[in-house]
C-alpha cells in the first residue's frame, strides 16, 4: 500500500518520515530510505537521535553513547541519496533490484519526497506527471508488497491551518486518488512554540478516517507522540463539525489568556519606574525566583530547574508570594501566606 504524509513546508515532513523509518526498525524491518532533498549524512543523523533520545545538536559530542544504543536496534537501514529530480520511479526499482541481489529485502520503503521523483515521461502538465508518480510508488508497494511511504506538500491554504484536509495538498489532487492511507500533520505558529501539533486522518482505504489526533512534536530529537485522544472530538460526526469545534476551543483559550494576563498586569506586576510600565510575566517569575534563591542559596540549581516550570506557566507558587516577592516578604514574611 501507499502512504502519505501531507504537511506544509517547515512543518517537518521529512521528519515525520524519519520517525516512522524508525519505528519500523525498532521492529526489526528492514528499511530502506530513499532521500531527495537532504544530505544522506542529514538524515542519518535524524535517525541516529530518535533511536537514541539524544538531541541533533548534541550527537558529534555523544558519538560513544550514539553507537552503544544503536546497537540493541534489530533493524536494518540503507540511506540512498539521489539529487533532487535525477531519480524516477524506475531508478528506485532498479536500486531495490540490486539489493535483493545482495540477499536484502526490504520490509519498507520511504521516498523523501515522491514530488521530487523525475517523472517517467514529460507531459507538460505537472499534475498529470505527480500523478503518474504516485501510481508508480504504489504499484512498487504492490509489486514487492511492502508499505511504501512518501511525503507531500500541502499548498499556502494549509500553512497555518488548525487541521489540513486533502483539499489543500498542492499541485496534483489526483494523489488522493492513488493513495491508500493519508494523514497530516498542521502546526500553527503558538502550536511549534508549545511543541504541539494534529495529526488527522485524512483517508484509509481499511479503516476508520476523519479523526483528529492531538500530538506532541519536538523536533530536537525527532520525536511526535500521539497524545489521548479528545472525547469530544470523537463524538463529533463530520470534520467540519471537528474543525469548528478545534476554532471555537482555540478562541476559548485565546480569551483565557487574556484574561490571565490582564490579572497578573493589574494585580501581581510591579510598576517599574526605570521602563516607566509594568514587569512582564518573565521579569515578574524573575523577581519571585531571586527571593527564593537568596533565601536559601545552597538550593539554586534546584529553584532554577523548577523555575522553568513557572516561565512555562506549568506551575504556579503561591501568589502571594508573586505578588508581594522580593523586599516585602523579606521584611514581613507572613505576607507570604
Amino acid at each position: 500500500e501507499l502512504g502519505v504524509v501531507v504537511a506544509p513546508t517547515g512543518a517537518g515532513k521529512s521528519m515525520v518520515l524519519v520517525h516512522l523509518a524508525a519505528q519500523a526498525l525498532r521492529q526489526g524491518k528492514t528499511v530502506v530510505y530513499y532521500t531527495l532533498e537532504l544530505k544522506d549524512t542529514v538524515v542519518g543523523g535524524r535517525f541516529d537521535s530518535n533511536l537514541t533520545g539524544i538531541p541533533l545538536n548534541e550527537l558529534r559530542d555523544r558519538k560513544e553513547e550514539v553507537l552503544n544504543k544503536i546497537q540493541d536496534i534489530e533493524g536494518s537501514l540503507i540511506i540512498k541519496e539521489y539529487p533532487t529530480k535525477s531519480a524516477s520511479v524506475q531508478t528506485i526499482k532498479n536500486h531495490i533490484e540490486k539489493l535483493k541481489k545482495r540477499g536484502i529485502y526490504p520490509d519498507v520503503v520511504l521516498v523523501d519526497y515522491a514530488d521530487l521523483l523525475r517523472p517517467t515521461r514529460t507531459t507538460g502538465e505537472k499534475r498529470h506527471e505527480l500523478e503518474e508518480t504516485y501510481e508508480g510508488l504504489r504499484a512498487l508497494a504492490q509489486i514487492y508488497e511492502i508499505p511504501v511511504w512518501t511525503a507531500s506538500q500541502t499548498n499556502r491554504g494549509g500553512l497555518n491551518a488548525e487541521v489540513i484536509t486533502m483539499e489543500a495538498i498542492s499541485e496534483a489532487f489526483n494523489k488522493c486518488f492513488v493513495a491508500d492511507f493519508i494523514f497530516s500533520l498542521s502546526r500553527t505558529v503558538q502550536d511549534k512554540q508549545a511543541n504541539k501539533g494534529r495529526v488527522f486522518i485524512a483517508k484509509n482505504r481499511n479503516g476508520p478516517d476523519g479523526m483528529v489526533f492531538q500530538t506532541f512534536v519536538d523536533w530536537s530529537d525527532v520525536t511526535i507522540k500521539i497524545l489521548d485522544r479528545d472525547e469530544d472530538i470523537d463524538k463529533m460526526q463530520s470534520t467540519t463539525e471537528a474543525l469548528s469545534y478545534l476554532k471555537k476551543r482555540k478562541r476559548m483559550e485565546l480569551e483565557k489568556q487574556i484574561l490571565s494576563d490582564v490579572t497578573v498586569h493589574m494585580k501581581y506586576a510591579r510598576y517599574l519606574e526605570e521602563k516607566s510600565r509594568r514587569e512582564n510575566w518573565e521579569e515578574l517569575v524573575t523577581r519571585n525566583l531571586d527571593m527564593h534563591i537568596k533565601k536559601f542559596p545552597s538550593l539554586e540549581i534546584e529553584i532554577k530547574n523548577a523555575y522553568q516550570y513557572v516561565y512555562d506557566k506549568k506551575v504556579l507558587p503561591s501568589m502571594r508570594s508573586m505578588q508581594f516577592g522580593g523586599k516585602p516578604i523579606e521584611v514581613s514574611p507572613n505576607r507570604i501566606f
